[in-house]
């Protein structure tokens, strides 16, 4: 292997929470508004809610202000997922908005 491949692959092995990052990102809810149950993730079987997902989401990602350049190989998959979840929470938001204005027209 070349000298940047193994920087890269060394870099990429050094964020040992990355699945776990994925993991929270993915828990994190689309809808506030939903029962805090269906919000919940489970770490290493302890249910945590949204909020306390986001609260480890942001211990973990802490421990790297010093590198961060640790977190690059990931940086797109994370934030791909992160864009997703604010794409769905507008969505949705816009179409409960909609579904509202309709209800309260029809009355």
């Amino acid at each position: 292997m070349s000298e940047p491949q193994n920087a890269l692959l060394s870099e990429s092995t050094l964020f040992v929470e990355h699945k776990e990052v994925l993991t929270l990102i993915a828990s994190l809810s689309s809808n506030s508004s939903e029962n805090d149950n269906e919000n919940d993730t489970k770490k290493d079987d302890v249910v945590l809610s949204g909020n306390e997902a986001l609260e480890q989401l942001r211990t973990i990602l802490d421990r790297y202000l010093e590198c961060p350049t640790l977190l690059d190989p990931h940086l797109d998959r994370m934030t791909t997922m992160l864009t997703e979840r604010a794409r769905d929470s507008i969505h949705l938001m816009f179409h409960q908005s909609n579904t509202t204005n309709s209800n309260s027209n029809n009355n």
